[in-house]
């Protein structure tokens, strides 16, 4: 009932991390013997955030998983160790309706739909810091980087 919406691997290959769209829930499986084993689903929204709200893209970089939120209009950022979440960070998404969120190196990009741009993040090992570029497009919903060779 928390409405899958996408799913990230880590880099071993040994955690699968889902973002439920309508609880704006993320849930941990680990992946052992040909099967997914649901470790822990755990609620990534602000504690004072009140109406309506979907979780919408996830990534992982290392520890790291980001994931967007349309409604509160944030990036949420947690750390993974060994089967174990940290308590969320939130970082204001610098527009309206987060669809897609990318990672370039140590840049976070996010399309903002309703606000028509694309903003960017710094990534750090425990924070994401605006950066002072804004991209304008109409009605972004995807980020996607195409390899040149």
């Amino acid at each position: 009932g928390h409405g899958c919406r996408h799913l990230a691997w880590s880099e071993d290959g040994q955690y699968c991390f889902c973002v439920n769209e309508l609880a704006s829930s993320l849930s941990v499986l680990r992946y052992a013997q040909d099967a997914l084993v649901l470790l822990e689903t755990v609620s990534v929204l602000p504690e004072d955030h009140r109406g309506n709200n979907t979780a919408a893209a996830i990534r992982v970089a290392g520890e790291c998983i980001y994931i967007s939120h349309r409604g509160c209009d944030q990036i949420v950022m947690l750390t993974h160790r060994d089967g174990t979440l940290t308590v969320p960070t939130f970082t204001n998404a610098g527009g309206k309706s987060p669809r897609d969120i990318n990672l370039f190196q140590d840049v976070l990009l996010c399309a903002n739909e309703s606000s028509d741009c694309i903003t960017a993040f710094r990534r750090t090992e425990d924070s994401l810091r605006p950066m002072d570029m804004q991209i304008s497009i109409p009605k972004p919903l995807c980020i996607v980087f195409r390899d040149k060779s």
